[in-house]
């Protein structure tokens, strides 16, 4: 969003800095410092950067177009969220993964353990845990189905600029690229392939999203795919 914007900023990884609020997810939670404020809400930080920094906005003008807005974004994290942590953490390809992110030390196998226990409450409380491999599959195709149709013969969900739900809706689709489990389903889309390539275009960074592939070029070898599939992408939006 701020890349969108335009505007200058610094990133923080400050891991203890929480405790965190309980609504942000076990994965990533939204903080932004602005005039000396931690603000930790995505709705309080949309609301404080359109009211101070109006150009380009990230919501709709339209007061209906806005709240459709506003509830697309609630529909990602929860309808979206869940399945990412699932083909990150539970599918067996993304828990193997996991396990490659963490050191084989002591330290971090201790905190591997934490935060799969944190994703694992996470799932759970949201009645994740236990459902059959053929129903989260069916969960993940119903929801790129609906995205497809959404999408098909429209740059971004709101008109030819990114709004709020745009940024919430390719953060998710870019993680369900990246997880073993789910890449393939995403990136056989050419309709999503080419919404991401358009959202992450908005800044710098470029990546690749292939069928089975996704991150910098040359971060890891990727599985031979249609050339229609091929694509680049760039960093968050």
């Amino acid at each position: 969003m701020l890349d969108h914007k335009r505007l200058p900023y610094r990133q923080r990884v400050d891991a203890a800095a929480g405790p965190w609020p309980e609504h942000c997810g076990p994965e990533v939670c939204a903080a932004l410092e602005l005039n000396g404020r931690l603000m930790t809400s995505l709705d309080d930080i949309t609301w404080a950067l359109e009211r101070l920094v109006p150009h380009r906005p990230l919501l709709p003008q339209a007061p209906e177009m806005r709240a459709l807005c506003l509830a697309l974004n609630e529909w990602t994290d929860d309808a979206l969220y869940p399945l990412t942590l699932h083909y990150q953490w539970m599918d067996a390809a993304g828990e193997r993964r996991r396990q490659r992110d963490f050191p084989s030390s002591p330290v971090g196998q201790q905190a591997l353990a934490r935060r799969r226990q944190v994703v694992y409450r996470y799932l759970q409380a949201r009645g994740w845990l236990g459902r059959p491999a053929a129903a989260i599959e069916s969960a993940l195709q119903r929801q790129l189905h609906a995205i497809d149709a959404m999408l098909f013969g429209r740059r971004f969900l709101f008109g030819q600029a990114p709004t709020l739900s745009d940024f919430g809706l390719a953060s998710q689709l870019s993680a369900l690229a990246a997880a073993p489990g789910s890449a393939d389903a995403v990136t056989q889309r050419p309709v999503i392939v080419d919404y991401l390539e358009r959202c992450w275009s908005l800044a710098g960074e470029e990546r690749v999203i292939t069928q089975g592939s996704f991150g910098p070029p040359g971060s890891r070898a990727a599985a031979p795919v249609p050339p229609r599939v091929q694509g680049s992408l760039a960093s968050a939006c």
